[in-house]
């Protein structure tokens, strides 16, 4: 997911986008080609009874 965000680079392969070939050079790269990576931990803290105070 992280290379797909453009959060890291792959070490082999490539990615494709609409068939086309890309290499992000980051994540607004990747986020001007609309591929945005969402964290979920805020979620899972919360699955597990994790509170976290509102600021």
């Amino acid at each position: 997911m992280k290379i797909l965000a453009g959060y890291e680079q792959p070490s082999e392969g490539r990615v494709l986008v609409d068939g086309e070939a890309v290499a992000f050079s980051g994540s607004r790269d990747a986020e001007a080609r609309g591929i945005v990576l969402i964290q979920s931990t805020w979620r899972r803290s919360l699955d597990r009874g994790q509170h976290f105070p509102r600021a």
